[in-house]
C-alpha cells in the first residue's frame, strides 16, 4: 500500500458541509485540529432549499392552499488554526455558525401563516469559537479537551390563522439581542499514519443562555407590562464520532456518526409561557442520530475525489413551523486540488433529500390536527474550503 498517497487523501478532504436537522448548521467536527503539525484553514458553505406545503383541508381557514415557498438560502462560513507546538502538546482554535435559522412564509391570499401584509417568520444566529488544548501520552493517541464560547440571537414573528389570528398568536413578536455563554469540549484521537487510520470521538456540552427576550402581541410589548423573566435556551449537547482507513492503495473509507440530544432543547418565551399555560414556542420530540459514509480515491497527483452517502434520523413529529421537515438522506461529491504539498482547495456539493413533516400551531401543541404538510423538500449544498500547511 502507497503510504504518502493514502495520508494525502486523508487529510481533510471534505470540507464541512451544512446540515439540516432542528437548528443545526455545521457538524462541529474537530478535524481542522487533528491534521499532523501546523494547520490552518479558511471555508464556507451555503445552504439552498425549496419547501413548499399543502394546508390541511379540514383547517377552517384557506383549506387547499399552498403555503408558497419557506425556504431561504443561507451560507455559514468556518475556519480553524492547529499549532504543534511539541511532540506532546498542541494546542488549536475553530470557529464554525453551528445554529441557525433563515425562514419566512410569503404573504398568501389565505390568511394562514400571514396577517396584515407580514407573514411567519424567524431568524436565529450564532457563532462558536473552540479553543483545543491537545496532550499525545504516546504518538498514536491524543486526548485534547477546551472551552466553547458562543454567541446567539433571536428574532422572530408568529402570523396568521395558524397561529390564533388576533385572539391567539396571529400577530406576535420577539427580539432577542446577543448572548453569550461557554462550554466545554473533551475527545480523544486515535491514528496509524502507516495505514492513514485516523479516528475520534468528541463531546460537546451544552451551552445554557439567558435572554431577555422582548415580547409584543397584537402591538403591545408585554414585557412592559409587568416584570419579567430571562428566557433560558440551552444549545444541545452531541458527540461525534470519525473514523476514516485507508482500504487499498490511493483509496481511503470514511465515516461519521453523530448524536445530538434536541429531546431536551426548547425554547419557551416568558409570556408565551404564561398566555400558554406553559407551551413552548419550539421544541422537538425526540434526539437527532445522523451518519454519513464515503469513499475518496487519489485521481492524480494533484487530484483527490470523492463520493458519499448522508442519513438523518429527524427529530420527530410535528416539526416546527420554521424547520418543518423530518430527517433526509443526501448524496454527495467532493474533490481537493494539491497544486503544492503545502497547500490545497477542497470543494463538494450535496443534494438533500428531506422526510415529509407535519405541522402544528405554537399554541396547538399534543393535539391531533396539523395546519399543513411539507412534502418533497428538497437542497442543495455548496461548500470551499482552503488549507495550508506550515
Amino acid at each position: 500500500m502507497d503510504k504518502k498517497s493514502i495520508i494525502v487523501i486523508g487529510t481533510g478532504l471534505l470540507p464541512s458541509m451544512v446540515m439540516a436537522a432542528a437548528l443545526e448548521r455545521t457538524t462541529q467536527s474537530v478535524n481542522a485540529f487533528l491534521q499532523p503539525n501546523n494547520y490552518v484553514e479558511v471555508g464556507i458553505s451555503a445552504l439552498s432549499p425549496s419547501a413548499q406545503g399543502t394546508v390541511n383541508p379540514n383547517f377552517p381557514v384557506g383549506a387547499n392552499s399552498s403555503t408558497g415557498d419557506i425556504g431561504k438560502s443561507y451560507y455559514a462560513p468556518f475556519a480553524g488554526l492547529k499549532l504543534q507546538l511539541n511532540e506532546k502538546f498542541a494546542v488549536g482554535l475553530l470557529y464554525d455558525q453551528p445554529f441557525g435559522t433563515d425562514a419566512e412564509y410569503p404573504v398568501q391570499n389565505a390568511p394562514v401563516f400571514s396577517q396584515n401584509g407580514e407573514g411567519t417568520k424567524a431568524e436565529v444566529h450564532s457563532d462558536n469559537l473552540t479553543l483545543l488544548i491537545g496532550y499525545k501520552p504516546v504518538s498514536s493517541f491524543q486526548l485534547y479537551a477546551g472551552p466553547a464560547y458562543q454567541q446567539i440571537s433571536a428574532k422572530a414573528q408568529l402570523r396568521g390563522a395558524a397561529n390564533g389570528g388576533t385572539a391567539g398568536f396571529g400577530q406576535y413578536n420577539i427580539h432577542a439581542d446577543t448572548d453569550s455563554a461557554v462550554g466545554w469540549v473533551a475527545g480523544l484521537s486515535y491514528e496509524i499514519p502507516e495505514i492513514a487510520l485516523k479516528s475520534s470521538l468528541t463531546y460537546r456540552s451544552k451551552i445554557k443562555h439567558e435572554l431577555l427576550l422582548q415580547e409584543t402581541r397584537n402591538g403591545i410589548e408585554l414585557s412592559a407590562l409587568a416584570t419579567t423573566q430571562d428566557t433560558v435556551i440551552e444549545t444541545p449537547q452531541s458527540v461525534n464520532l470519525e473514523l476514516q482507513s485507508g482500504i487499498a492503495a490511493n483509496t481511503l473509507a470514511f465515516a461519521q456518526l453523530r448524536w445530538v440530544n434536541w429531546e431536551d432543547f426548547n425554547i419557551q418565551p416568558y409570556w408565551f409561557g404564561q398566555a400558554t399555560q406553559g407551551l413552548n414556542m419550539v421544541e422537538y420530540p425526540k434526539d437527532q442520530w445522523a451518519a454519513n459514509v464515503g469513499i475518496a480515491r487519489k485521481l492524480h497527483e494533484q487530484w483527490t475525489g470523492s463520493v458519499s452517502l448522508g442519513w438523518d434520523g429527524g427529530t420527530g413529529q410535528p416539526v416546527s413551523q420554521l424547520g418543518p421537515v423530518d430527517g433526509y438522506w443526501n448524496v454527495g461529491l467532493g474533490a481537493k486540488f494539491n497544486p503544492t504539498p503545502q497547500y490545497d482547495v477542497s470543494f463538494g456539493v450535496r443534494y438533500f433529500m428531506f422526510g415529509d413533516g407535519k405541522i402544528q400551531a405554537a399554541n396547538q401543541k399534543g393535539t391531533d390536527a396539523y395546519i399543513a404538510e411539507f412534502k418533497d423538500t428538497t437542497a442543495w449544498a455548496y461548500a470551499l474550503k482552503f488549507g495550508y500547511k506550515f
